[in-house]
C-alpha cells in the first residue's frame, strides 16, 4: 500500500460558482459535450480499460466489521465556498445529530460529476483535489485512512473519462484521503450481508459488455437474505415514475440499465433495498408502499441547487414484481421555498451580467442595422416604417432573437408541449424585439443633425447598460414566469442563480439491525474562512497570484499535519438533519 505524501505543495483556487449564462462558457460546453457524445459513442474508455486488464475487478471488502459507517455525496467540484463547505464537514472526525455523535465514515462514496462544468486535469486539481486535500491534508494511518470510491456522471465524461480514471483509478492520495478503485464502476461488500454497487451509465444511458458481466458475477453470491443498494449516476427513477410524464418517453432514457439490474437482483432473491443517486441537486426521498424499497436522491455536493418545487407526488414504476407505487416522503429545500426562489431571476442582469451584456449587444446589432436601412442621415434619427416596409433583409434579422429564444424554450414532455414551447418562445423573442424598438426609440429622442463620432459613442455607451438592465429583467422575468405558469425550463431558473446553498449529504451506518442513514443539510454554505496555523502559506507567482486575486494560496504542509488548511471563521458550520434517521430492517 501507497502513503500518504510527506509534504504537499498546492495551489488552492478558491473559486466562484459556475456562471452558467456565461456565453463563453456556453460555448465551450456545448463543444465539449458535443466531442464527449460523439467520441464516447465510439471509443468506450471502459472498454479498453477491461481489455488493459483482463481481470475482473475486485470487490472491496468491508464485511469483517460488525459496524461500519460510510458518506456519500453527490454532484461537487462546484464553487469552492460551496464545495469545502462539504469537504470541511466531511473530514471531520465526528458530526452531531439526533442526540448522538456520528463518527466519520470510513469511506466515503461520490455519486456522479466530480467537477463542473467540464472534466480536465486542472478543473479536477482546482475544484475536487485542493478542496477535499485542504480539508483533510494528512492521515497517519495509511491502512486506517479514509477511502473515496468515486462513480462518473455526464460532467465527468465529456473528457472521455481520462481524467477521472486519473484520479480516482491509480491508487492515488487527495490529501489524507486515498482511492483504492480499479474501474468507473465497482462493488462494496458491506456486513451482514449487505451489497452496493456502483454502477457507471456512461452518456447514453449505456452498461458496457465487461461492466454487464462484472455485475452478474456479483448477482451470482446474493441469496435470500441479501440487502442490495444500487447507486447509478443518474436519479432516472424520478421521471420514469412520473405520472404526467408519457410512459414511452420515461422509460426511453436511462433507467432500463437500472431496470436490468434491479431484475437481477430479483432473479437471485436478493432484495433491493435502496437506489441512491444524485444527478438531481437537491435532496428528495420516495419509499414504496410495502415499506420494501427506498429510493433517494442527494445530489446536494457542492453544485448550483435544482428546485423541488415540480416534483410528482408519487412514482408509479414497472419493476420485476409488478408495477410499484412510491410516495414522497420529503423533499429539500421544500417545495415553497424552491417556488419563491425562482423569482429570484428579477435580478438576473445582476446574476449574470456576461449574458446581460450579450443581450445588449444583440439590441445595439439591431439597431445598428435598422437606422442604416433607415436612410436617414442621422444615426439616431427614427424611421421604422422605412425600414419594414422597403428592407426586408432588416427585417429577417428579427429572425435572430425571436428564432433564437424560440429555439431555447424548454418544455418538460408532458401534454401541451410543443405548444407550450411555441408560445412562450415566441412571445420571448417578440419581447426582445420590443426592447430594441424601444432602445432604438430612445436614441432617437437624442438625435442631432451632424452627429461627431463622440457623440454617436457617448449615446452607444448609455444604451449599453440600459440595454443590460432591460435585457436582462426581461429574461429573467420570463425564466420565472415560464417556470410558474408552464412548468418550463426547470434546470434554468435555479442554473442562473448559482446558488451556493440548500447543499446535502448523507452519513450511513450498516450493523446487525439494519441500515440507517441520516441525510443532512446545509443551509447556507460558509463564505468566511480563517487561514489555519497549521498550514504554511507561501506567495504565489505574480502572475498566478493577480489572475484570481487575494483568492488564489500556495501552501505547504510538513509531515503528519492533519489540521485542516481552512476553517470557517466562526469555528463552526452549522448542520442539521433533513428528517429522522431512516431506518432500513
Amino acid at each position: 500500500m501507497t502513503t500518504p505524501p510527506k509534504q504537499l505543495d498546492l495551489y488552492v483556487d478558491q473559486a466562484r460558482m459556475v456562471n452558467w449564462f456565461n456565453p463563453l462558457q456556453l460555448i465551450q460546453i456545448a463543444i465539449r459535450a458535443l466531442i464527449g457524445t460523439v467520441f464516447g459513442a465510439h471509443i468506450d474508455r471502459r472498454e479498453v480499460e477491461a481489455a488493459l486488464s483482463q481481470d475482473m475487478p475486485r470487490v472491496h471488502d468491508y464485511s469483517k466489521r460488525d459496524v461500519l459507517w460510510f458518506d456519500y455525496t453527490a454532484d461537487l467540484g462546484d464553487g469552492w465556498d460551496s464545495g469545502y463547505s462539504i469537504a470541511w464537514l466531511l473530514a471531520q472526525p465526528q458530526l452531531e445529530a439526533a442526540g448522538r455523535s456520528l463518527p466519520r465514515g470510513e469511506f466515503l462514496i461520490m455519486g456522479g460529476d466530480e467537477v463542473y462544468p467540464i472534466a480536465s486535469r486542472d478543473a479536477y486539481q482546482q475544484k475536487l483535489c485542493s478542496p477535499y486535500a485542504a480539508a483533510l491534508p494528512w492521515s497517519e494511518d495509511a491502512n486506517a485512512a479514509p477511502v473515496i470510491f468515486a462513480l462518473p456522471g455526464n460532467h465527468d465524461w465529456y473528457d472521455g473519462l481520462t481524467s477521472f480514471l486519473r484520479v480516482f483509478c491509480q491508487q492515488r492520495w487527495i490529501g489524507g484521503w486515498r482511492t483504492r478503485q480499479q474501474r468507473s464502476y465497482f462493488a462494496i461488500k458491506l456486513p451482514h450481508d449487505w451489497w452496493l454497487w456502483a454502477v457507471d451509465i456512461q452518456l447514453e444511458g449505456d452498461i458496457d459488455a465487461p461492466q454487464k458481466a462484472y455485475f452478474e458475477s456479483l448477482a451470482e453470491q446474493l441469496g435470500p437474505g441479501s440487502k442490495v443498494i444500487i447507486c447509478p449516476a443518474v436519479s432516472s427513477w424520478v421521471e420514469a415514475g412520473d405520472p404526467r410524464i408519457p410512459r414511452e418517453v420515461g422509460q426511453a432514457g436511462d433507467h432500463p440499465n437500472l431496470q436490468f439490474l434491479e431484475q437481477r437482483i430479483a432473479q437471485s432473491k436478493a432484495t433491493l433495498k435502496l437506489s441512491l443517486s444524485g444527478d438531481l441537486h437537491h435532496y428528495s426521498h420516495y419509499i414504496a408502499a410495502d415499506g420494501s424499497c427506498h429510493r433517494i436522491t442527494a445530489g446536494g455536493g457542492g453544485a448550483f441547487l435544482h428546485g423541488t418545487h415540480d416534483l410528482p407526488d408519487t412514482l408509479v414504476l414497472q419493476e420485476a414484481a409488478g408495477e410499484k407505487t412510491y410516495a414522497r416522503k420529503i423533499e429539500y429545500p421544500s417545495q415553497p421555498t424552491a417556488r419563491g426562489m425562482r423569482w429570484r431571476n428579477l435580478l438576473f442582469c445582476f446574476y449574470n451580467p456576461a449574458f446581460s451584456l450579450l443581450l445588449a449587444g444583440v439590441y445595439l446589432l439591431l439597431i445598428w442595422v435598422w437606422q442604416a436601412a433607415s436612410g436617414v442621415s442621422s444615426p439616431c434619427a427614427l424611421d421604422a416604417w422605412h425600414v419594414f416596409r422597403d428592407h426586408p433583409g432588416a427585417v429577417l434579422l428579427l429572425l435572430l432573437p425571436i428564432g433564437g429564444m424560440w429555439g431555447f424554450a424548454s418544455a418538460p414532455p408532458r401534454a401541451w408541449q410543443a405548444l407550450k414551447k411555441a408560445v412562450w418562445g415566441l412571445a420571448h423573442g417578440c419581447a426582445h424585439v420590443g426592447v430594441a424598438a424601444l432602445l432604438w426609440w430612445l436614441a432617437a429622442q437624442f438625435s442631432m443633425a451632424s452627429p461627431t463620432p463622440w457623440q454617436v459613442l457617448l449615446i452607444v455607451a448609455g444604451l449599453i447598460p440600459l440595454g443590460m438592465l432591460l435585457g436582462g429583467t426581461l429574461f429573467g422575468v420570463y425564466l420565472a414566469a415560464s417556470s410558474t405558469f408552464s412548468g418550463m425550463h426547470d434546470n434554468d431558473v435555479f442554473a442562473s442563480l448559482h446558488s451556493a446553498d440548500y447543499k446535502n449529504f448523507l452519513r450511513l451506518r450498516v450493523d446487525a439491525e439494519g441500515l440507517t442513514i441520516y441525510p443532512f443539510k446545509l443551509e447556507r454554505a460558509c463564505r468566511s474562512w480563517r487561514l489555519s496555523s497549521a498550514a504554511s502559506l507561501v506567495k504565489a507567482p505574480g502572475w498566478l497570484a493577480s489572475r484570481v486575486g487575494r483568492r488564489l494560496w500556495r501552501f505547504k504542509v510538513a509531515e503528519q499535519q492533519a489540521e485542516a488548511w481552512f476553517a470557517p471563521a466562526s469555528g463552526q458550520i452549522e448542520v442539521a438533519l433533513i428528517e429522522a434517521p431512516i431506518q432500513l430492517r
